[in-house]
């Protein structure tokens, strides 16, 4: 029972990709795939960024915002180490498909909610988190096309990166900054008082993360199943890569003297990708590539695997003290 209680995120994930991959009837992947196309994911989002706001307190604002040395830190790891691993691990990759999933992970940035989730169940500053989660997005509307274009290279052919960044900026203001300042607003109506059911709420994200991968697990189902020779392989190198960046993050963490409490936003917002601007983009720029899109997907659910131990054991740690 007590493995249970501390690992169900994880449990709740096997069971989810197990489901997804075995149902012979797809059944599971069909109402996933239904959802996400009525919007499920922009709704989910949604629903995980208001929780966000209504469970902050405002001294975690003030520290999140003064953290220059973490935020720094992060922004290294996410547009600089990430895209530089993705490059070294590109050397040794011979399928195309999985070479342009691993440089899609690779220029992304931070997730848009796991990330955010996770800091906050392994006791570390929510805030912080979320701030990285805005500022790094906001510049991957620049950064993207100059990184993912260097990294493709002759592979790229005759495919042009273009990014409407009006439209990425008006996305990111409707799922995050709205929701956010609704939960904000929620949180100073009440006084604070919301924030007595955090524990409750920071559950019922980590659930809503696992409504997320649900959806993206449908919409890769058959790439997945098509390849299957290739999964386990996709699965070994997106465990190093994302091996690597938390190796990086911790070296990041010792290096520039950032202890607890601070660290954690840097481990998970620094080594985490979001999932849905890397679909967005397979499905764009290399819709004839289903195999790019599982390599997204599935780097998505083991770095939630890896992730979500860590938070675990150091959210455990802190409630043993």
């Amino acid at each position: 029972m007590a493995v249970l209680k501390k690992y169900w995120f994880l449990i709740g994930l096997s069971f989810l990709f197990l489901l997804n991959v075995i149902d012979p009837s797809h059944v599971t992947a069909n109402v996933g795939t239904w959802i996400k196309s009525h919007h499920g994911a922009e709704i989910t989002i949604i629903t995980i960024f208001i929780i966000s706001g209504m469970i902050i307190d405002a001294d975690q604002v003030k520290a999140g915002i003064k953290d220059i040395r973490g935020t720094a830190a992060a922004l290294m790891l996410i547009f600089v180490i990430a895209p530089l691993l993705a490059w070294l691990f590109g050397l040794m990759i011979d399928d195309i498909q999985i070479l342009v999933g691993l440089y899609l992970v690779g220029v992304m940035p931070t997730t848009l909610s796991s990330g955010v989730v996770m800091t906050g169940a392994a006791g570390g500053n929510i805030a912080h988190a979320l701030f990285l989660t805005l500022i790094a997005n906001m510049m991957s509307a620049a950064s993207i096309p100059v990184t993912l274009g260097a990294l493709l290279g002759p592979h790229a052919g005759d495919s042009a990166v273009i990014i409407d960044k009006s439209a990425m900026a008006l996305q990111l203001f409707n799922l995050i900054i709205l929701p956010l300042a609704a939960g904000l607003l929620i949180n100073r109506w009440t006084r604070g008082g919301i924030r007595r059911f955090s524990s409750k709420m920071q559950i019922l994200n980590q659930i809503l993360i696992l409504v997320i991968v649900w959806m993206a697990l449908s919409q890769s189902k058959n790439a997945i199943l098509l390849e299957y020779k290739k999964t386990g392989m996709i699965v070994f190198i997106v465990f190093l890569y994302h091996g690597c960046l938390l190796a990086a993050a911790w070296g990041f963490a010792a290096g520039c003297k950032i202890g607890k409490g601070r660290r954690e936003s840097l481990l998970f917002m620094g080594g985490q990708k979001t999932l849905t601007l890397s679909i967005i983009l397979q499905v764009k720029l290399f819709p004839e590539y289903g195999l790019t899109l599982a390599v997204c997907v599935l780097h998505h659910i083991v770095h939630l695997f890896m992730d979500g131990y860590l938070a675990a054991r150091i959210g455990h740690a802190q409630t043993q003290k």
